[in-house]
Order: structure tokens, then C-alpha cells, then sequence
């Protein structure tokens, strides 16, 4: 969500009189530092964590509010060849090819790179492209290092890829090796007029519109 929000959260500030401060970091860190008791008004997370976090009573009752899904997507320089990645045996081929591999460190609780680290597991390449892959510490940064040239093929969420000036997205992951996740929003217990409207701010026109850009479907 990142990449709609670095927009969304300043016009909203500006136009509420409000500071918006914001922090990024990978879903399980978010949730794991919510669940601490670090204090926020707003969480964006994936469903799962949501929930999680709203079982531990963290949340405002019924605040949750899901965006869109997305899914897992390769990144590829702007202006680099068409890659196939269109079934299993092709994505086996094209990660066998790359110089190099990205992905984001599945010990800090990304969700494109626990699963993407999963997939390299099914495809028993895993050991294969151990030497030639790059650990990011969360998925834009996955797509940074593409973008600068330091990676040749990097997994991430589609709606970090689409968006980024200086990658392209090659294509997703084939649907039965695809993980399709639910991203959604919540203020975070007690809750706060400010919160409930920059919430409400994420679903208007605006709003909606800087998702759907950057990939998010309903």
C-alpha cells in the first residue's frame, strides 16, 4: 500500500489540518509491533494480520476496511526483454537464467517473500539459485535494487511493481503457484475522530483511485 499512500496521506493532512506521519516496514513487522503496543492511530495490513490484530483487542470494534487484493508479480528493468513466466516450467527457466534473483527477507515477515521463497521451494530451485539471490529487507526495496540494475529478475507484489518508475512488471506468478492477498485498513484501539476520517479519506474517489493505479483489484 505503500506507494498510494505516500500520496494519499499528505493531501489528507493538508486538507484536514492534520500531520501525517507515516512508517513502512513489512506486514509481520507492522503486526508484531502493533501487537507489542506500540502506539498509532492507523494500520494498513494484509487481512491476515488484521485479524490478528483484532483478536488481541488492538483494534477499534469494526473498523476493519479491505482495500483490494493484490498478487505476486516479477520485476524487470525498464526497456529489458520479455521474459516468460507464464507456467511453472517457464518461471523455473527464466529464475534458472537470472544472474540474479530478489526477494524480500522472509525472517522479517514479508508476505511476497515468505511465499516467494515457498515457490522457490516447489520448484526445487531453491538450492540452485541460493548463490545468485538478494535478500531485501521489504519488497520496494526488492524493486529499487531492480530499477538500479543490482538485481535482474525481483519478486514482489504486483502494486509495488506497477507503480515503480524505474521497473517494469514482467508478469505474474503462475495461478497455482500465485497467492492472491487481501489488503485492507483499521484504527487502532481507542480510536480517534482524525483516524476514522483519514480511513474514510482512502475510500473516496481519490482514493480509489490512486489503488486501482497501482495495481489493487476488488
Amino acid at each position: 500500500v505503500r506507494l498510494a499512500v505516500e500520496g494519499l496521506g499528505p493531501a489528507f493532512g493538508a486538507r484536514a489540518g492534520h500531520r501525517v506521519e507515516m512508517v513502512v516496514d513489512t506486514v509481520g513487522a507492522i503486526r508484531d509491533r502493533a501487537l507489542a503496543g506500540e502506539k498509532a492511530d492507523v494500520v494498513l495490513l494484509s487481512a491476515p494480520a488484521l485479524k490478528a490484530l483484532d483478536e488481541k483487542g488492538r483494534l477499534a470494534p469494526g473498523s476493519i476496511r479491505i482495500i483490494g487484493r493484490t498478487g505476486v508479480g516479477l520485476a524487470g528493468p525498464k526497456g529489458g526483454p520479455a521474459i516468460d513466466v507464464s507456467t511453472p516450467d517457464a518461471l523455473r527457466t527464466a529464475l534458472l537464467a537470472a544472474p540474479t534473483i530478489g526477494y524480500a527477507d522472509p525472517a522479517r515477515g514479508p508476505t511476497a517473500g515468505i511465499h516467494f521463497h515457498a515457490v522457490l521451494q516447489r520448484l526445487g530451485i531453491l538450492d540452485q539459485v541460493a548463490a545468485r539471490t538478494v535478500l531485501r529487507p521489504t519488497g520496494i526495496e526488492v524493486v529499487d535494487a531492480v530499477a538500479a540494475g543490482q538485481v535482474a529478475l525481483g519478486a514482489s507484489q504486483v502494486t509495488e511493481i506497477a507503480a515503480h518508475p524505474g521497473a517494469r512488471l514482467v508478469g505474474l506468478l503462475p495461478e497455482s503457484l500465485q497467492l492472491w492477498t487481501a489488503y485492507g485498513v483499521a484504527v487502532l484501539a481507542p480510536g480517534s475522530d482524525a483516524a476514522s476520517a483519514f480511513v474514510g479519506s482512502l475510500f473516496a474517489p481519490e482514493g480509489e483511485a490512486a489503488f486501482r493505479r497501482i495495481g489493487f483489484e476488488n
